[in-house]
């Protein structure tokens, strides 16, 4: 689940579709969706503007796990869009998920912890990243554990690192949960 400042809005919408439009490299791809929308103004911009996401409705097994379609997330004040590459998936993802965690989320959620991939955006006061970096986090704006599992996630800058060029965007997502917990275990 996402905060209010990173839920898109259909004026919002309609803006981030004419940007991703202005931003298309093939010009015949970008002749067909400019005629589409203009055909189906509303109809295209909800398509274009919606991610797809794992949601769970209520505790249980994997079979609660479901893919379906959400919102784009939309950057506020000191947080960062990224496009998801590769998520970790924790074992307390697994608890949570069973219910059997101390702490869960209200229904409905979207799991994950961790992963990596670029940044998409980035909203007012964000400093020390910019669109195209090569980053991995562990936790998002929804809280700890929650929000991973998407396209796109929505982080406070904070929870945003810089992935070295060497590490591949699976190695990043396994950096917060799993590599804190090795290091604890070893050191």
């Amino acid at each position: 689940m996402q905060s209010a400042d990173c839920r898109v809005q259909n004026a919002e919408c309609r803006r981030a579709c004419t940007r991703s439009f202005e931003l298309v490299p093939f010009y015949i791809l970008y002749s067909a969706i400019c005629n589409l929308h203009s055909m189906f103004p509303d109809t295209l911009c909800y398509t274009l503007c919606l991610m797809r996401a794992i949601v769970v409705h209520r505790f249980g097994g994997p079979e609660v796990l479901s893919l379906e379609e959400a919102a784009d997330p939309v950057a506020g004040p000191g947080q960062v869009v990224i496009r998801n590459h590769a998520a970790g998936v924790n074992p307390v993802d697994a608890y949570t998920r069973s219910g059997t965690y101390a702490r869960l989320p209200p229904l409905p959620y979207t799991p994950g912890w961790d992963g990596a991939g670029m940044v998409e955006s980035v909203g007012p006061g964000v400093k020390r990243l910019a669109p195209g970096t090569r980053v991995y986090f562990s936790g998002t704006v929804g809280g700890r554990g929650v929000g991973g599992y998407a396209e796109r996630v929505c982080c406070n800058e904070n929870q945003v690192h810089l992935l070295a060029d060497r590490l591949t965007f699976a190695q990043g997502a396994a950096i917060g949960v799993p590599y804190a917990t090795a290091h604890r275990a070893l050191f």
